[in-house]
């Protein structure tokens, strides 16, 4: 056998010869800086996902093209040439060298390549990290926000139909799987307003934001449209539609889909479909519809207003099944505002919710709609599987979320309800009510400080918000904070046009026992209606002052009734109630006692 050097050993003292360990060790560690550097800039400065695979692709390709260059090539003082072949015994010299010496230039080598697979792997599984919370622009894409579209008609009737027209964009885009909308609340708080929009992304907790205006000149519409990166500001897609009224659909479908294809790429989405539904052939029903969501949304006696548009449009179109869900909706919340009796208003909303879903069956907000209806009406087992149905319709509905979460409240659920809460205001974090919402249910879990800090969260968003004063108010006196609960009930008593002594001659019968024959005759010639909810504020009062016998009187005429508001029989403040039999009856009436 021979012992002069092996074959391989001459092979890899040749590479040496010709620096291939060298140069795959500078390219690998330049691969591996370029690839990082392409990670974390491109996404800043607007690029999309395909130009970082693009990079990736270029490195991985001239790889090899260096190392075939290396070995053909050499540098010399006098420039690039062929490489000349070995001398004589040159290459049995260098196997013959030191492993000190043999080994540097193949450790630096593969050094270069672990960092240049590294660079690849790393910027490769963007998309998974993004998913672990990364700083990819895969993930950040995840989220977006539509803020109101511009009015630019010049006619303010027409404010309606650019608010509805972004309404129902932010609706099409809610159906894209794994994407995070903002609800309309929190996004209409930005309107008319002129803001950094990257600071508008930091309030709402979005990597994207889609804004746009909304132009029309009789049957003519112009809308445009544009996607900011809400970190860096820049663009990332921009569009003009003009089109006629009766093609609308098309064009919010047009814009949805364009989205969509923008961001389905960094998130992994299949081919959007249509997105928005004809809803109905009539442009003058739609109009009406649209109208009737504005004034929706403003609740309080607007709720009329909107029936009433909704019954227009349901005259023109009697298949207008978005518009009967609306209906419903308005239905179900005339009694919450002193605007219809209970049973006749749940009655039509649930003949409308009912309608709605004959003619679709997936139909989310009638389902909502619909379950309101049996909550009230005290039956929770269906109102239960109603809400199941519309949050499997619509996982991101911060409605449904919403009504939901005030339904395990009702149920004693206060932990179940309270994570709905986080899961609604990570949908719609800029929305008064929901922020009092979650106020409300941290009291019932006896978590009075952060109950507070939510209720005055809501009243920075709104201080005209008549109901989170009130709360307040109880949160107050129940941390026996009195001068503060006497402050917020006679805030609240101003906003909601009552009488502001009512309330602080009953906080100071709770703090002064001197005071509560003032309290209990203010409490025995009130109606149902000074006291917001009638019959169940005063058997709180009651219970505060130690008149457990009117308090379980005023809840029996609550259980007579057979429906409506029942949140107050999880109160705390009604405690010491809970042992009296009598007490336990009246739960087992509403169904409360399990």
């Amino acid at each position: 056998m021979s012992d002069g050097p092996r074959r391989y050993q001459i092979f890899f003292a040749d590479l040496k010869r010709r620096k291939v360990f060298k140069v795959a060790a500078v390219y690998g560690a330049v691969s591996f800086a370029v690839l990082q550097a392409a990670d974390i800039a491109f996404p800043r400065v607007g690029l999309p996902d395909w130009t970082i695979t693009f990079v990736v692709a270029l490195v991985v390709i001239g790889l090899p093209i260096a190392v075939l260059l290396a070995w053909a090539l050499d540098v010399t003082p006098e420039g690039v040439r062929k490489t000349d072949p070995a001398r004589f015994g040159e290459l049995e010299a260098l196997v013959a060298q030191p492993k000190s010496r043999r080994w540097p230039a193949g450790l630096l080598a593969l050094a270069g390549m672990l960092l240049l697979v590294g660079g690849v792997w790393w910027t490769s599984g963007r998309d998974a990290r993004s998913t672990n919370g990364g700083p990819s622009a895969s993930g950040r894409f995840a989220s977006i926000a539509v803020l109101p579209f511009v009015n630019m008609s010049g006619d303010e009737e027409n404010e309606y139909f650019s608010d509805g027209i972004t309404e129902e964009i932010l609706n099409a885009l809610a159906q894209l799987p794994g994407l995070k909308v903002v609800a309309r609340t929190s996004a209409f708080q930005f309107k008319g307003e002129q803001l950094d929009l990257r600071d508008v992304g930091r309030q709402l907790n979005v990597a994207a934001i889609l804004e746009g205006s909304v132009q029309r000149a009789g049957d003519d519409v112009r809308i445009t449209a544009q996607l900011i990166d809400a970190e860096t500001g820049f663009h990332l897609w921009s569009g003009k539609f003009d089109r006629r009224l009766e093609d609308i659909f098309a064009v919010e479908d047009e814009i949805a889909r364009s989205i969509a294809d923008t961001l389905r790429t960094p998130l992994g989405l299949m081919p959007a479909d249509q997105l928005v539904t004809r809803a109905t052939g009539d442009p003058e029903a739609y109009k009406l519809y649209l109208q009737g969501q504005f004034m929706l949304g403003e609740r309080g006696a607007s709720l009329l207003r909107a029936a009433s548009l909704y019954e227009s449009a349901l005259a023109l179109d009697p298949d207008f099944a978005a518009a009967h869900a609306g209906l419903a909706e308005a239905y179900a919340l005339f009694p919450w505002y002193g605007l219809g009796e209970w049973e006749a208003s749940l009655a039509k909303a649930e003949a409308s919710a009912q309608q709605a879903l004959a003619l679709d069956s997936m139909m989310a907000r009638a389902y909502v709609a619909l379950a309101n209806v049996r909550r009230d009406r005290w039956d929770w087992e269906t109102a239960e599987a109603q809400y199941d149905r519309a949050l499997e319709l619509a996982p991101n509905d911060a409605e449904a979320l919403n009504q939901y979460a005030q339904f395990l409240n009702i149920m004693g659920r206060h932990e179940d309800a309270l994570a709905q809460t986080y899961l609604y205001l990570e949908l719609d974090p800029l929305s008064p009510i929901l922020n009092a919402g979650q106020g409300r249910i941290l009291m019932d879990t006896r978590r009075y400080d952060e109950g507070i800090r939510s209720l005055l969260r809501a009243i920075e968003l709104d201080p005209n918000f008549g109901l989170p004063h009130l709360w307040l108010m109880w949160a107050y006196v129940r941390t026996d904070r009195y001068d503060e609960a006497e402050a917020a009930g006679r805030r609240h008593a101003a906003l909601v046009g009552q009488d502001g002594e009512i309330y602080a001659t009953l906080v100071r019968a709770v703090q002064n026992p001197e005071a509560k024959s003032e309290a209990l005759k203010i409490l025995a010639t009130a109606t149902d209606e000074p006291l917001e909810m009638g019959l169940g504020d005063r058997a709180l009062w009651y219970a505060l002052l130690g008149e457990n016998e009117f308090a379980l009187e005023a809840l029996t005429r609550v259980a007579d009734r057979g429906l409506g508001i029942v949140t107050y029989f999880q109160n705390p403040i009604l405690r010491p109630l809970r042992d009296d039999p009598r007490f336990q009856e009246l739960l087992e009436r509403v169904g409360l006692s399990h």
